[in-house]
């Protein structure tokens, strides 16, 4: 199993915008091969979200990542709004130890 943690950063005010964006693309891990889990999280400061993906393996998260269906629309306005600076994104994957 592989975790993907993937942390934002934003200014508070636009927090509402990013989980807005982040949440819409989430449907698309439900239908991956592989999938597990999804959690999308927000820090008290309002200035972190954190998407978190469980995967059966490390091929499974990799292939999600260049299905097509991350040219849908949502997943293309999420994009877009990372690659405008208004947001960072660090993606990370993690195994148990």
């Amino acid at each position: 199993m592989i975790t993907a943690i993937v942390e934002m950063k934003t200014d508070k005010e636009n927090m509402g915008e990013l989980i807005k964006l982040a949440q819409s693309t989430m449907h698309i891990f439900d239908k991956q091969p592989g999938f597990i889990s999804k959690r999308l999280l927000k820090s008290s400061d309002s200035q972190k979200l954190v998407q978190i993906i469980e995967w059966q393996g490390a091929e499974d998260a990799q292939a999600c990542m260049t299905s097509s269906d991350w040219q849908s629309s949502e997943a293309t306005a999420f994009m877009l709004y990372i690659q405008s600076g208004k947001a960072t994104m660090n993606p990370e994957n993690y195994t148990f130890a």
